[in-house]
């Protein structure tokens, strides 16, 4: 649960500060996703179900409510220490950004394991992994893929073992499909380039690595750039430009919105272009599942861009 609040700019130590607004909303990486990967529909519907704490509190209940009603099927595999849903407290600044407070809890593999047999699917299905829980989940990983199962993971809260080189190297050799922002594989790599020379850093480094599948980069407001597994030339999709009210869960809705696609067979440019759109247009809402953009309003605003780039 996320508790928003919209301050013109990010408080000093010792200052106190009058918020135009305190809302709750909800929200947490894999929620996140989980709906917007959901949301798309139409060709490219998917199952979602999402393996998450729940507490027997009256948030929690309201979480599972709402997130039934976005067509995201909840599997409560494990209470809280405290019995009640993790909250997360979101200071978002008059431009958009913001920063994030927030609680956490971690799933293990005995957690998965207890509650959920692993059968070969029937359709393309896919073990998403939050980067907070990467390390305990990493013994799910080769019995989901033995099963037939995909993986892929977000690094959003990688644990501080994983953030070396060494660590994300392993990592990498593991997972089908990657999503990393500039800011984690800056500070994995060590890397103090601009911005603008950001896609070429990363070709650099990636080119050296023994990858299992493909990495996608996020750039934030300047896109994402996707990089193959086996090398060759780097796909580079443009962010749409919006007036943005609040970035929390862009990077979440991004790799939502790209999972919806691959699952269905789309190219990684296609899932890449569509995604950097449902990403972009989810600034233009407070809160991160404030806009799910779905399928019909992605391919019309892909066309105007496309037209754009045309002309």
């Amino acid at each position: 649960m996320d508790y928003l609040c919209r301050v013109p700019v990010l408080p000093h130590r010792d200052d106190r500060v009058a918020a135009r607004h305190i809302e709750k909303a909800l929200g947490g990486p894999a929620a996140n996703l989980a709906v917007a990967a959901v949301g798309v529909g139409d060709d490219y519907s998917l199952q979602v179900d999402l393996a998450t704490a729940v507490g027997d509190d009256g948030d929690s209940e309201w979480a599972l409510a709402e997130l039934m009603a976005r067509g995201v099927n909840v599997l409560p595999i494990r209470r809280p220490i405290n019995n009640r849903l993790p909250r997360a407290i979101v200071i978002i600044e008059g431009n958009g950004s913001r920063t994030i407070i927030h609680e956490t809890f971690e799933l293990s593999e005995i957690d998965l394991t207890a509650n959920m047999d692993v059968e070969t699917p029937q359709v393309a299905s896919c073990l998403h992994i939050e980067g907070f829980h990467y390390e305990r989940m990493i013994p799910s990983i080769q019995r989901f893929r033995d099963a037939g199962w995909r993986v892929s993971l977000h690094t959003a809260g990688l644990p501080e073992g994983s953030r070396t080189p060494e660590a994300f190297i392993d990592l990498v050799g593991r997972i089908d499909l990657t999503f990393v922002n500039d800011e984690t594989l800056r500070e994995i790599f060590n890397i103090r380039t601009p911005l603008a020379s950001m896609i070429e850093e990363a070709r650099r480094i990636f080119s050296r690595l023994r990858t299992r599948g493909d990495i996608v980069l996020t750039l934030g407001e300047f896109g994402a750039a996707v990089f193959r597994k086996g090398g060759g030339a780097q796909i580079e999709v443009p962010a749409l430009p919006v007036d943005r009210v609040d970035a929390t869960g862009a990077g979440d809705a991004f790799a939502g919105v790209f999972l919806s696609l691959w699952l269905h067979g789309a190219s990684l440019e296609e899932a890449a272009r569509h995604a950097a759109i449902g990403a972009s247009l989810t600034t233009t809402a407070e809160g991160a599942q404030g806009y799910t953009a779905n399928a019909a309003r992605l391919k019309e605003l892909l066309s105007a861009v496309e037209v754009r780039r045309a002309i």
